[in-house]
């Protein structure tokens, strides 16, 4: 998964530097142990991280949670705690490197200097946590929203801060196939998830969904992110344009009346509801040839046998 749209290489440092300061906060190790801790040197509970050479423990923070996570999915078959994001062995200069780059991109206008930072320093760095993780955030959110309200992909790309109303628990949609604006409700569960990323967006006219270089998601863009998403599901053949016939079918199979369905995908005629997406499908037909009772394997080969023995 290291080429994953999912997991950037810059989200992954950003964790395993703060983490590595956080650490280093504590004083109790020096920067080149740290750098060469393998991971059969440590052992990680829900909430702390424990050395077992040095029998030193450190509070596991939410961050570091985040960089161990990333950390079993990118770089697991490093032997390194802190790897490079190809798992190698990350060299002490270049973490300094990094840091530097940290301040910078922060605007702090003091240096790193090896092992020490201030708290004030190291908070402004972990102020800027969104900013390297959104991206990760814009992925599963898209997955989450093309998995429960049926919408379009062009739909979901034009998103502002402004068109999701959480009270309501209902997201507006500015630009729809009928060029007319429409509601639909937002899947309970992800009411508090929203919550916390639209706190971060600045202010009402900010895309929800963004490029590293700040331009608004075009519908292109949601196609890539629902097919990588589909790749780290496992699931072959996943599209953006498929999760809207997938959702409404669900709905049907689990119950829906058309008309619930239809004030969801907001179709004007109820035979273009029914023609497109709860006909038959192949997948359907092909599942009813599992309901027949074949001969047993052994009664089968017995037939061709006799019939051959005529022969």
């Amino acid at each position: 998964m290291n080429n994953s749209l999912l997991y950037t290489k810059t989200e992954f440092a950003y964790l395993r530097e703060l983490t590595i300061l956080e650490i280093l906060q504590e004083g109790q190790i020096s920067l080149r142990e740290i750098l060469s801790m393998k991971k059969s040197n440590i052992r990680i509970t829900t909430d702390k991280i424990y050395i077992k050479h040095t029998q030193q423990e450190y509070d596991l923070s939410k961050l570091a949670k985040d960089y161990f996570f990333l950390h079993k999915k990118i770089t697991h078959h490093s032997h390194f705690l802190f790897p490079t994001y190809s798992g190698k062995k990350l060299r002490r200069g270049k973490f300094i490197e990094h840091v530097n780059r940290l301040f910078k991109k922060a605007k702090i206008t003091s240096t790193y200097h090896p092992e020490k930072i201030s708290q004030k320093e190291l908070n402004i760095l972990l102020s800027q946590r969104f900013s390297y993780q959104r991206a990760r955030y814009q992925h599963i959110i898209v997955g989450a929203l093309m998995g429960t309200i049926a919408t379009r992909p062009g739909e979901i790309a034009q998103l502002e801060k402004r068109d999701v109303y959480l009270n309501a628990e209902t997201i507006k949609l500015q630009e729809t196939k009928g060029q007319e604006i429409q509601s639909v409700p937002i899947y309970p569960v992800l009411v508090p998830i929203l919550k916390t990323y639209l706190d971060h967006l600045p202010n009402p006219k900010t895309p929800l969904f963004v490029r590293a270089t700040g331009k608004k998601w075009s519908r292109k863009d949601v196609l890539n992110s629902m097919k990588e998403f589909g790749k780290y599901c496992g699931i072959d053949g996943v599209t953006a344009q498929r999760m809207r016939p997938t959702v409404v079918l669900e709905l049907y199979r689990n119950g829906a009346t058309l008309a619930e369905i239809q004030g969801l995908t907001r179709h004007k005629h109820m035979s273009t509801l029914q023609d497109h997406y709860i006909a038959p499908q192949k997948d359907d037909a092909r599942k009813a040839l599992t309901y027949l009772d074949p001969f047993p394997i052994e009664e089968t080969s017995k037939l061709k046998e006799d019939k051959n023995a005529k022969f």
